[in-house]
């Protein structure tokens, strides 16, 4: 899915299992190790992005950015405010579904043991609204 070969599988699966997939699976490990990890690589890579097209665009020629609308009505604080939408839970869980990542993601949900595809597509279907 990734293209990607990871030479410790053994992290992926470990970043992949929530606590309650630990638990139920009798697994030695979970996500919650990583969890600072993931989330300054996901800081760093929202922050770096939003810094080039805001407060740096003025640096940037329009020519290495053809796709990016300069606005002069965007400012530093708005990059803070898009950064803190980008990097909530509930986008980065519309994101692992829209790339099919739920799928891999080991958990365990005592009142259903599985997520059904309808439910999968209820949710992509009712939360971008």
């Amino acid at each position: 899915m990734l293209g990607y070969t990871f030479k410790q599988p053994e992290l992926l699966m470990e970043a992949l299992t929530h606590r309650s997939g630990k638990a139920r699976y009798n697994l030695p490990f979970c996500y919650e190790k990583l969890e600072i990890l993931g989330d300054s690589v996901l800081d760093y890579l929202a922050n770096s992005n939003l810094l080039r097209y805001t407060i740096f665009e003025r640096y940037i020629s329009p020519e290495s950015l053809p796709d990016y609308i300069f606005g002069e009505d965007f400012n530093p604080g708005d990059a803070h405010q898009a950064k803190a939408l980008l990097v909530k839970n509930e986008m980065i869980a519309k994101l692992a579904v829209l790339l099919g990542l739920h799928k891999y993601i080991v958990y365990y949900d005592s009142k259903e043991e599985t997520i059904s595809k309808k439910d999968v597509d209820d949710y992509l279907n009712f939360s971008f609204v």
